[in-house]
């Protein structure tokens, strides 16, 4: 395991968020409280990488995203701005310097590249045009917003908030509310749909991870087996299995 391990220390603070490149298992990327979004292409045998850092963040980057034809990323965090970049060459490309009055802490782009989504604590979920950056619709929770999910086809919009709620939105029509559920005692920290879309995941500080039927938002499973806060939750490429990490 040790040989097959490669260890990057590019960040000078702590990293908040990876993620992979849906092209390709040998590009990803992290965020950090050093301000920046590091951009990492591994060689073919995955012992070398090429790296790009994105510097133009006044605050902590909670999170980033690639986009579906990987040559634009954008980022988000406690600076309250939205950036969009220059995968190849770190320039930067757009930038909406107050995109929300809170700390943004999750950023999204559509698989359709069509909508760019942003939550944040300020209790608002923003759907954005991705070709002209104008904003579309502003979904408004009861709480601050910790994350969200958007359906491959772009039509539905999961949104969980520190309350332990969750909420689905139709982004078909001007974002409109469908329905609210009140999923967990605690914060939610992470959800997710279902590659089918048939269900959402939850999971959250109570240590215990849900399943739901998204419309009419009907809980189906309830899992236990954790004895801390459940951080994150995600699925297998064959769909059949759900892995989750907690803080115990």
């Amino acid at each position: 395991l040790e040989d097959n391990t490669l260890v990057i220390k590019e960040h000078s603070n702590s990293v908040n968020k990876v993620a992979f490149s849906e092209e390709s298992e040998l590009e990803f990327l992290s965020t950090s409280e050093d301000h920046t979004v590091l951009v990492i292409k591994l060689s073919a045998n995955k012992k070398n990488y090429n790296k790009t850092l994105l510097k133009g963040h006044k605050a902590s980057v909670l999170s980033a995203c690639f986009g579906c034809n990987d040559d634009v990323i954008a980022s988000a965090g406690k600076d309250q701005s939205i950036k969009l970049w220059d995968k190849y060459d770190g320039s930067l490309i757009h930038d909406i310097p107050q995109a929300h009055f809170d700390w943004i802490t999750d950023i999204k782009i559509s698989k359709n590249n069509k909508y760019i989504i942003s939550s944040s604590f300020d209790m608002t979920l923003k759907v954005w045009d991705f070709s002209t950056l104008n904003e579309l619709h502003i979904l408004k929770s009861d709480a601050s917003i910790s994350g969200f999910d958007i359906t491959d086809d772009s039509k539905l919009i999961c949104s969980s908030n520190l309350s332990g709620n969750f909420s689905i939105w139709d982004n078909t029509n001007n974002g409109e509310l469908v329905t609210t559920v009140n999923a967990h005692k605690s914060r939610i920290n992470n959800l997710i749909f279902s590659p089918n879309v048939n269900y959402v995941t939850t999971c959250s500080d109570d240590g215990i991870i849900k399943i739901f039927d998204p419309i009419p938002g009907k809980q189906l499973y309830s899992f236990q087996g954790h004895h801390d806060s459940v951080r994150s939750i995600s699925f297998s490429q064959d769909k059949s299995k759900l892995i989750s990490c907690s803080d115990d």
